[in-house]
């Protein structure tokens, strides 16, 4: 596995998570009991779906953004 990179980007982020493919990247279970799973390919999806939408809302290349999510 590589160093991170400095000037590393979300796309950077996300095109490397699809590498993985269709190996199970996350499972996520609800207050209700519901089971949710994601690949590796589908995390790599919606954070490009995330990067594009970001850049729609006039986020430059190279300008810093957050992502909060609250601790669970």
């Amino acid at each position: 596995m590589s160093e991170p990179r400095d000037d590393a980007t979300l796309q950077d982020f996300a095109r490397g998570l699809a590498r993985w493919g269709d190996r199970l990247a996350v499972v996520s279970v609800a207050a209700d009991g519901a089971v949710s799973h994601w690949t590796h390919a589908e995390l790599s999806r919606l954070a490009l779906s995330l990067a594009a939408g970001l850049a729609h809302d006039g986020v430059e290349p190279g300008e810093a953004v957050a992502i909060l999510s609250p601790n669970r």
